[in-house]
């Protein structure tokens, strides 16, 4: 299993490999501000985790349906 220090900040795709998704798709994360530009990679995946919780509870991006 490898280590990583997670203390200091990561680059987006060290990010994206950690958690499986792409860089584009953790830059668009940053750009909505939901990962803070700049923060230690601890910091990215706590937000990053907040948000996975937020969406599945139905919090983010829930659709209004006007039928």
């Amino acid at each position: 299993m490898l280590m990583r220090d997670l203390s200091s900040p990561m680059t987006q795709a060290g990010f994206g490999d950690l958690v499986g998704i792409t860089q584009p798709a953790v830059s668009e994360l940053v750009r909505r501000k939901i990962l803070p530009d700049g923060a230690s990679a601890d910091e990215w995946l706590l937000a990053y985790c907040d948000h996975l919780r937020e969406m599945a509870a139905g919090v983010v991006g829930r659709a209004v349906r006007s039928w």
